[in-house]
């Protein structure tokens, strides 16, 4: 059942993340002709929106299924505290990723997506833009890797401004598949300048 279910996660997961905007469906565009073909025969991607939400989500069944130790590291004022931290503290953090959700009306139309082929290395980079600079998610960048079974998602990078009662707070969020993801908050209106920085460590 294990092995099932991390199968069904790492791999054949990557088949149910992707929302297909309402363009021509006709087309190749759809989530079949992008994971079950090798990279370099990817034919034109546009309009694939992909959920961060459930990327996260099975992220987590991942970790009910195989428990890890999960580590936490969290730098302020240049000095790091560091402690284990159950599943439900590391849903907790980890649900910031998963909002606002753009892979959905209405948020949908609000991001423009472009896709880049790397044939060299066999991977897909899909990138939302924000339309609007009052959005709270200004930009994601999504890269999926070529495996044999079908595409993988492989990390997962955002940017964010949050509104607070002394200006906008500034968040940079990675997060690498089955390994560790982390947080940056800024100053207020302070962007060059590091408030907080929290990284989560599990790899399987």
């Amino acid at each position: 059942m294990i092995l099932q279910r991390l199968l069904i996660s790492t791999y054949i997961f990557s088949a149910i993340v992707f929302s297909v905007s309402c363009g021509d469906n006709s087309s190749d565009s759809t989530p079949d002709s992008i994971l079950n073909k090798p990279a370099e025969e990817v034919p034109d991607a546009a309009g694939v929106y992909i959920s961060v939400q459930l990327f996260v989500d099975n992220q987590i069944d991942v970790l009910k299924d195989m428990p890890r130790a999960i580590m936490r590291y969290t730098t302020t004022n240049g000095n790091t505290d560091s402690g284990y931290i159950s599943l439900d503290e590391f849903a907790a953090l980890a649900a910031v990723f998963g909002r606002p959700d753009f892979s959905s009306e209405p948020l949908k139309k609000w991001y423009k997506e472009t896709s880049f082929v790397d044939e060299t290395l066999n991977m897909i980079t899909f990138n939302y833009q924000a339309l609007k600079d009052t959005l709270e998610l200004q930009r994601a960048d999504i890269l999926l890797t070529q495996e044999t079974t079908g595409n993988k998602v492989s990390s997962v990078y955002m940017e964010k401004q949050i509104p607070a009662e002394d200006g906008t707070v500034f968040q940079k969020l990675y997060w690498k598949a089955d390994s560790h993801f982390q947080i940056i908050r800024t100053e207020p209106s302070r962007p060059d300048i590091i408030a907080e920085k929290i990284r989560v460590v599990w790899k399987l």
